[in-house]
């Protein structure tokens, strides 16, 4: 019987194939959001993110602790054992497995999953409160995790800055290409930090995107700086998660608020200075501001639901959907122009995630015919 002869679990397969393009499809649009609110400056817009994403990921977590409780209390009473517990722990890994297998763009790309929640039972807000506390509380009191936690959030804040002055600077085609050269260079540093081994195809993939953005980079006279600074900013702060093991949603949240006092900071400096309202100069604006918070962490939540549904294989692929969209945007909707170095360079990187692409399938192929 093949994997998924059973109709349940198509059923799940099918569902994970469309949240997993879901998440990779809001990802790729998020030009179009960040474009409406070009008449503030980009720091102004990040600090916004930052300080409504950390909200809402502090209530998304109240919520899944409530969920979790609950499901936790209903399985014990049952079975009086802790296989839900042992169920949502697998469903918080799962996505940094998949990071662990080379695909740590974007991302926003793990997540946490929301278990359903089971009506009509009753719970104590207050343990749930203390079940957000046990849940932050020990990254803390680890100093190896406190400072991974404090480093992704410079580096989550140093990306988001970047891509949104990149959109609001016209430069999504080549803020794109940062995202088609991340994963690769996550094999890079898997390869170089957790000894993880490298075959003739991904190092031959390597090395054309290197020399796709090498070459291009003397044609212009300098390297396009925005594409490589999301592309490292995003691959090492997945490195430094996976080297600390932070579980994804909990460890985001704190991200953040490490950050939201500095950008509250700045937003108040900002207002008091007149250089710009705290919400901007209109409600229209400020909508935009406030919703950047839920939208940030939509694809995250969707990401989670199907990175415990899907192969890994699946997502290598799907994750291509988002810079392919931005660059798309970038040039069709934006109306960008494509230099002839930029050119050469896309053309380098995307011959190089084909090669990589194609030998993982390759690979998998050959340990399905050994089984």
């Amino acid at each position: 019987m093949g994997a998924y002869d059973d109709p349940t679990q198509r059923r799940e397969l099918r569902l994970g194939v469309w949240a997993a393009i879901a998440s990779y499809g809001m990802w790729g649009l998020f030009p179009l959001y960040w474009k409406q609110i070009t008449d503030i400056n980009a720091i102004h817009i990040l600090c916004h993110r930052v300080l409504w994403s950390a909200i809402f990921l502090v209530i998304v977590l109240w919520a899944r602790g409530g969920v979790r409780g609950q499901g936790r209390r209903v399985r014990d009473d049952e079975s009086g054992s802790g296989a839900a517990n042992d169920a949502f722990h697998a469903a918080d890994t799962a996505p940094q497995a998949f990071q662990a297998a080379d695909t740590a763009s974007q991302a926003f790309q793990s997540g946490a999953a929301i278990p359903r929640s089971t009506a009509g039972i009753r719970g104590d807000r207050s343990k749930e409160a203390r079940w957000l506390t046990r849940e932050l509380m020990p990254i803390f009191r680890q100093k190896k995790s406190l400072i991974a936690v404090i480093a992704c959030g410079a580096l989550i804040t140093a990306n988001w800055g970047i891509y949104i002055w990149a959109v609001n600077s016209e430069k999504v085609s080549e803020a794109s290409l940062g995202y088609y050269i991340t994963p690769l260079l996550s094999v890079a540093l898997g390869c170089m930090f957790f000894k993880e081994k490298m075959d003739k195809w991904t190092a031959a993939a390597l090395v054309i995107a290197a020399l796709g953005v090498a070459i291009a980079a003397v044609m212009i006279g300098n390297p396009p700086w925005a594409a490589i600074s999301l592309a490292l900013t995003f691959s090492i702060y997945g490195a430094i998660k996976k080297s600390a093991n932070l579980d994804a949603l909990p460890g985001l949240a704190l991200e953040t608020l490490i950050v939201a006092p500095f950008a509250l900071a700045w937003l108040r400096f900002a207002q008091e200075s007149a250089t710009c309202g705290f919400f901007g100069p209109d409600i229209k604006t400020a909508a935009f501001l406030i919703v950047s918070g839920p939208i940030t962490a939509m694809p995250l939540l969707t990401f989670a639901f199907a990175a415990v549904r899907i192969p890994l294989r699946q997502i290598g692929f799907i994750q291509y959907f988002s810079p392919t969209i931005q660059l798309l945007i970038g040039l069709v909707v934006f109306g960008e122009k494509l230099s002839l170095p930029m050119a050469i360079a896309f053309a380098a990187v995307v011959a190089a995630v084909a090669v990589y692409l194609g030998s993982r399938s390759s690979t998998q192929a050959q340990g399905r015919n050994l089984q």
